[in-house]
C-alpha cells in the first residue's frame, strides 16, 4: 500500500513540474514528461486498485483442499477436484542487481473454477509450495495410471504418452529424446544433437 501511494504521489509530482510546469512557463514540449508522468502515476494507481480488491483476503488450507476469501466472498476448490496448477516465479533485476520476486500461482477446478494467488498475499510463496505437494501427490497416481494404460498425460500444450514427448505438433519417440532441461520458464527437450524449446504455456 505504501508503495503504491509512493507511486500515485511521485506521478502526480512530475505532472505538476513536468506538463503543468511547463505550460506557464511557455515550454510546450511537454510530451515526454506527461507521459513519464501518468506511467508512474498508473503504476500506483493499479496498486492501489488490486489493493482495494485484495484488502479482506484470506486463504484456508485444509486437507480437503483450499478457500480463497475476499470481501465475504468465497471460492473452494477440493484437492480431489483440481485438474491443473499453473505457477509463475519471476526474480527480478536492475542492472545487475536483484529487486524482488514475483510469485503467481493459479488452481484450475474440473468445473472450471479458478483460484489465483499473488504477491498480494503474505507468504504466498509458502502456499505456492503447498499447493504444489498437495496436487502432485494427488494427481501423480492419476497420471501414472493413465501412462500406463496408454493415454497421454497432457501438461498445457505438452504431452506424454508410450509414444513418446509431443508439443502439439510434434512428436519425439523416447529412444529420440536425449534429454531435458528446465531454464526460465522454457522447456528444451535434446534430439539428435540439438536443443528444441518447447513451452507448456
Amino acid at each position: 500500500l505504501a508503495a503504491s501511494a509512493f507511486f500515485v504521489l511521485v506521478g502526480a509530482a512530475l505532472f505538476c513540474a513536468g506538463p503543468v510546469g511547463a505550460a506557464y512557463s511557455g515550454d510546450y514540449n511537454w510530451l515526454c514528461a506527461t507521459g513519464i508522468s501518468l506511467l508512474v502515476g498508473g503504476v500506483g494507481l493499479w496498486g492501489l486498485y488490486n489493493w482495494y480488491n485484495n484488502r479482506n483476503l484470506e486463504v484456508h488450507v485444509s486437507p480437503v483442499g483450499v478457500a480463497r476469501i475476499s470481501n465475504g466472498k468465497a471460492t473452494v476448490i477440493r484437492w480431489d477436484d483440481v485438474d491443473q496448477v499453473w505457477q509463475n516465479v519471476t526474480r527480478h533485476y536492475y542492472n545487475g542487481a536483484y529487486t524482488g520476486t514475483t510469485y503467481y500461482y493459479k488452481l484450475v477446478g474440473k468445473d472450471g473454477r479458478k483460484l489465483e494467488f499473488t504477491n498480494n498475499l503474505q507468504q504466498v510463496e509458502k502456499l505456492g509450495e503447498t499447493l504444489q505437494d498437495e496436487v502432485t501427490r494427488r494427481l501423480f497416481q492419476k497420471a501414472a495410471e493413465s501412462y500406463n494404460s496408454g493415454a497421454a498425460v497432457t501438461f498445457g500444450r505438452l504431452s506424454i504418452s508410450k509414444q513418446g514427448l509431443s508439443n502439439g505438433k510434434e512428436t519425439i519417440p523416447w529412444d529420440q529424446v536425449k534429454g531435458v532441461k528446465l531454464d526460465r520458464g522454457i522447456i528444451s527437450v535434446q534430439k539428435e544433437g540439438k536443443w528444441l524449446n518447447w513451452s507448456s504455456q
